[in-house]
Protein backbone atom coordinates (compact mmCIF):
# COMPACT_ATOMS: atom_id res chain seq x y z
CA UNK A 1 0.00 0.00 0.00
CA UNK A 2 1.60 3.99 -0.85
CA UNK A 3 1.76 5.86 2.08
CA UNK A 4 -0.20 8.28 0.60
CA UNK A 5 -3.86 7.87 0.96
CA UNK A 6 -6.27 9.92 -1.18
CA UNK A 7 -9.24 11.34 0.50
CA UNK A 8 -12.54 10.17 -0.65
CA UNK A 9 -16.21 9.91 0.83
CA UNK A 10 -17.37 7.56 2.23
CA UNK A 11 -21.78 7.04 2.43
CA UNK A 12 -23.23 4.90 4.85
CA UNK A 13 -26.90 5.05 5.25
CA UNK A 14 -27.89 8.61 6.35
CA UNK A 15 -23.96 9.26 7.53
CA UNK A 16 -21.02 10.76 5.46
CA UNK A 17 -17.51 10.23 6.17
CA UNK A 18 -15.42 13.28 4.33
CA UNK A 19 -12.47 14.88 5.32
CA UNK A 20 -12.54 17.84 7.14
CA UNK A 21 -13.08 20.96 6.34
CA UNK A 22 -12.03 24.71 8.23
CA UNK A 23 -15.40 25.19 8.61
CA UNK A 24 -15.85 22.05 10.81
CA UNK A 25 -13.39 23.68 13.44
CA UNK A 26 -16.39 25.00 15.48
CA UNK A 27 -18.32 21.82 15.68
CA UNK A 28 -15.55 20.56 16.91
CA UNK A 29 -14.18 22.97 19.46
CA UNK A 30 -18.14 22.10 20.56
CA UNK A 31 -17.90 18.28 20.63
CA UNK A 32 -14.47 18.31 22.26
CA UNK A 33 -15.90 20.00 25.27
CA UNK A 34 -17.58 17.26 26.10
CA UNK A 35 -16.28 15.49 29.65
CA UNK A 36 -16.71 11.79 28.19
CA UNK A 37 -14.20 12.79 24.98
CA UNK A 38 -12.12 14.30 27.23
CA UNK A 39 -11.83 11.56 29.64
CA UNK A 40 -11.26 8.74 27.50
CA UNK A 41 -10.09 10.24 24.29
CA UNK A 42 -6.57 11.82 24.11
CA UNK A 43 -7.55 15.67 23.15
CA UNK A 44 -6.15 18.33 24.91
CA UNK A 45 -7.23 19.19 28.18
CA UNK A 46 -8.82 22.53 28.00
CA UNK A 47 -9.71 22.03 24.59
CA UNK A 48 -9.56 25.40 22.85
CA UNK A 49 -10.54 26.70 19.45
CA UNK A 50 -6.98 26.96 18.33
CA UNK A 51 -6.87 23.37 19.22
CA UNK A 52 -10.00 22.84 16.78
CA UNK A 53 -8.55 24.90 14.38
CA UNK A 54 -4.79 23.12 14.15
CA UNK A 55 -7.16 19.70 14.15
CA UNK A 56 -9.12 20.34 11.33
CA UNK A 57 -5.88 22.04 8.97
CA UNK A 58 -3.77 19.07 10.17
CA UNK A 59 -5.92 16.61 8.42
CA UNK A 60 -4.38 17.08 4.88
CA UNK A 61 -1.04 15.75 6.32
CA UNK A 62 -2.92 12.76 8.27
CA UNK A 63 -4.18 11.61 4.51
CA UNK A 64 -1.04 12.08 3.11
CA UNK A 65 0.88 10.44 5.86
CA UNK A 66 -1.47 7.12 5.87
CA UNK A 67 -3.65 8.31 8.73
CA UNK A 68 -6.56 9.22 6.74
CA UNK A 69 -9.08 10.68 9.06
CA UNK A 70 -12.98 11.59 8.73
CA UNK A 71 -15.46 13.52 9.55
CA UNK A 72 -18.77 11.72 9.96
CA UNK A 73 -21.84 14.35 9.23
CA UNK A 74 -25.50 13.98 8.87
CA UNK A 75 -25.93 13.50 4.94
CA UNK A 76 -28.79 15.19 4.78
CA UNK A 77 -28.19 18.32 7.01
CA UNK A 78 -24.31 18.38 7.48
CA UNK A 79 -24.16 18.60 11.24
CA UNK A 80 -21.33 17.18 12.32
CA UNK A 81 -21.67 13.76 14.83
CA UNK A 82 -17.81 12.51 15.27
CA UNK A 83 -14.76 12.43 14.32
CA UNK A 84 -13.50 8.76 13.35
CA UNK A 85 -9.77 7.49 11.78
CA UNK A 86 -7.40 5.11 10.91
CA UNK A 87 -3.99 5.36 12.46
CA UNK A 88 -0.94 4.25 10.59
CA UNK A 89 -2.42 2.30 7.99
CA UNK A 90 1.36 1.73 6.87
CA UNK A 91 1.81 -0.55 10.05
CA UNK A 92 2.22 -4.33 9.32
CA UNK A 93 0.19 -5.13 11.95
CA UNK A 94 -2.54 -2.79 10.85
CA UNK A 95 -4.03 0.70 11.59
CA UNK A 96 -5.57 1.57 15.02
CA UNK A 97 -8.84 2.97 14.50
CA UNK A 98 -10.04 5.91 16.65
CA UNK A 99 -13.26 7.98 17.20
CA UNK A 100 -14.95 9.99 18.99
CA UNK A 101 -19.20 10.99 18.90
CA UNK A 102 -20.47 14.16 19.80
CA UNK A 103 -23.10 13.81 22.33
CA UNK A 104 -26.22 15.25 20.88
CA UNK A 105 -25.25 11.97 18.34
CA UNK A 106 -25.06 9.22 21.01
CA UNK A 107 -27.41 6.35 21.16
CA UNK A 108 -28.65 6.52 17.35
CA UNK A 109 -25.49 3.83 16.55
CA UNK A 110 -23.20 6.37 14.52
CA UNK A 111 -20.30 4.87 15.94
CA UNK A 112 -20.98 1.21 14.97
CA UNK A 113 -21.86 1.96 11.28
CA UNK A 114 -19.27 4.46 10.71
CA UNK A 115 -16.64 2.44 11.88
CA UNK A 116 -17.77 -0.36 9.59
CA UNK A 117 -18.14 1.28 6.73
CA UNK A 118 -14.51 2.86 7.14
CA UNK A 119 -13.46 -0.84 8.09
CA UNK A 120 -14.92 -1.92 4.20
CA UNK A 121 -13.05 0.71 2.60
CA UNK A 122 -10.03 -0.07 4.10
CA UNK A 123 -10.21 -3.35 3.02
CA UNK A 124 -11.94 -3.14 -0.05
CA UNK A 125 -9.76 0.07 -1.51
CA UNK A 126 -6.65 -0.09 0.58
CA UNK A 127 -6.21 -3.98 0.94
CA UNK A 128 -5.70 -3.94 4.37
CA UNK A 129 -6.26 -7.59 6.42
CA UNK A 130 -6.31 -5.73 9.58
CA UNK A 131 -7.50 -3.12 11.86
CA UNK A 132 -7.04 -3.02 15.70
CA UNK A 133 -9.32 -1.22 18.32
CA UNK A 134 -7.88 -0.10 21.99
CA UNK A 135 -9.55 1.69 24.71
CA UNK A 136 -8.77 2.69 28.23
CA UNK A 137 -10.14 -0.03 30.56
CA UNK A 138 -13.48 1.39 31.70
CA UNK A 139 -14.32 2.83 28.57
CA UNK A 140 -17.26 0.33 28.05
CA UNK A 141 -19.03 2.69 25.40
CA UNK A 142 -16.24 2.09 22.90
CA UNK A 143 -15.97 -1.18 23.86
CA UNK A 144 -19.48 -1.78 23.03
CA UNK A 145 -18.95 -0.08 19.73
CA UNK A 146 -15.84 -2.34 18.78
CA UNK A 147 -18.10 -5.26 19.85
CA UNK A 148 -21.47 -4.35 17.86
CA UNK A 149 -18.69 -3.82 14.72
CA UNK A 150 -17.27 -7.07 14.49
CA UNK A 151 -13.62 -6.20 16.80
CA UNK A 152 -12.56 -9.78 18.53
CA UNK A 153 -11.56 -8.76 21.97
CA UNK A 154 -7.93 -10.37 22.24
CA UNK A 155 -7.38 -9.11 25.63
CA UNK A 156 -5.91 -6.49 28.40
CA UNK A 157 -2.41 -4.83 28.30
CA UNK A 158 -1.31 -3.40 31.64
CA UNK A 159 -0.37 0.52 31.29
CA UNK A 160 -0.12 -0.18 27.38
CA UNK A 161 -2.14 3.33 26.24
CA UNK A 162 -0.74 6.72 27.38
CA UNK A 163 -2.93 9.75 27.99
CA UNK A 164 -1.15 13.16 28.42
CA UNK A 165 1.56 11.52 29.94
CA UNK A 166 0.03 9.33 32.21
CA UNK A 167 0.16 5.23 31.43
CA UNK A 168 -3.05 3.24 31.72
CA UNK A 169 -4.61 -0.40 31.18
CA UNK A 170 -5.97 -1.16 27.96
CA UNK A 171 -8.33 -3.55 26.18
CA UNK A 172 -7.29 -4.52 22.67
CA UNK A 173 -8.78 -6.24 19.71
CA UNK A 174 -8.69 -6.44 16.31
CA UNK A 175 -11.19 -6.84 12.94
CA UNK A 176 -10.22 -8.89 10.09
CA UNK A 177 -12.65 -8.93 6.86
CA UNK A 178 -13.96 -12.55 7.95
CA UNK A 179 -15.08 -10.64 10.93
CA UNK A 180 -16.55 -7.87 9.36
CA UNK A 181 -18.69 -9.94 7.33
CA UNK A 182 -20.29 -11.56 10.09
CA UNK A 183 -21.24 -8.43 11.99
CA UNK A 184 -22.37 -6.70 8.62
CA UNK A 185 -24.69 -9.91 7.88
CA UNK A 186 -26.17 -9.95 11.46
CA UNK A 187 -24.99 -13.59 11.38
CA UNK A 188 -24.06 -14.23 15.84
CA UNK A 189 -20.44 -13.66 15.89
CA UNK A 190 -18.09 -16.34 17.37
CA UNK A 191 -16.39 -14.23 20.83
CA UNK A 192 -12.97 -15.85 20.55
CA UNK A 193 -11.51 -14.34 23.98
CA UNK A 194 -8.67 -14.86 26.02
CA UNK A 195 -8.98 -16.85 28.92
CA UNK A 196 -9.87 -14.61 31.94
CA UNK A 197 -11.41 -11.97 29.72
CA UNK A 198 -13.72 -9.69 31.92
CA UNK A 199 -16.28 -8.18 29.90
CA UNK A 200 -19.59 -9.29 29.02
CA UNK A 201 -21.39 -7.18 26.57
Amino acid sequence: MDDVIEPVRLAADDLLLRPFLPSDAGAVFDACQDLEIQQWTTVPVPYTRANAEEFVASCGERWASANPTFACVDAASGRLLGAFDLQSCDAEEGPMVGFWVAPEARGEGVAVRAVQRMARWAFDDLGLTRIRWAAFVGNVPSRRVADRAGFVMEGTCRRALEQRGQRHDGWFASLLPEDLELAVDGAELLRRRVPGWPYTP
